[in-house]
């Protein structure tokens, strides 16, 4: 899985006057793999628990953007930012097969997820990549690319009515939850 392509490929452009970036953890000629490591901390089998993952931490838009970048590069022949093999082997993609490769820190527990053909999770994502556009456009216009993007609005100060009341029992009762931000 982790051969005849290149580790940490980074690719850089600009696309509607948004300068955008990615690092691939590896790339390929069918695509790229990105991995991450975690701890499973719950009772779930694994196969749930990275299911559950892809979407907590919302990973189907990094492969979206990842895609993106990579037909961006290769449509407009974009130099990428690594080894002369790797600025050569980009302009010779032929497939933009996504995969996850899972690595648990602290047992063998191990899995590859492929994405095939997933057009309504791409729609979603699409939305949120554009969301985030949006968003940039909005503060560069505002503010320009010189200083800081900072509103001239008061704090917010929150009190106790400002949170759901379960969520205040339950962390009264310590039966919250809190799971660890996993990488």
């Amino acid at each position: 899985m982790f051969e005849g392509g290149y580790p940490e490929v980074s690719i850089f452009w600009e696309q509607d006057g948004i300068p955008c970036k990615c690092r691939i953890d590896y790339l390929r000629q069918s695509g790229f793999i990105d991995l991450k490591t975690f701890e499973k901390t719950n009772f779930k089998s694994i196969d749930e628990y990275v299911q559950d993952y892809i979407f907590r931490y919302a990973i189907y838009i990094q492969l979206r953007w990842y895609e993106k970048a990579i037909r961006f590069a290769v449509e407009n022949k974009l130099p990428v930012f690594g080894t002369e093999e790797q600025k050569q082997f980009v302009s010779e993609i032929q497939g933009y097969n996504h995969g996850i490769f899972f690595i648990d820190r602290k047992i063998p527990n191990t899995r590859l997820r492929m994405f095939g053909e997933c057009s309504e999770l791409w729609e979603i994502a699409d939305r949120r990549i554009q969301a985030a556009k949006d968003i940039f456009i909005k503060y560069r216009d505002m503010y320009g690319m010189k200083n800081a993007w900072l509103e001239n609005a008061p704090p917010v100060t929150y009190n106790d009515l400002d949170f759901h009341q379960l969520y205040i029992e339950k962390c009264k009762d310590n039966d919250f939850e809190i799971e660890e931000d996993l990488y």
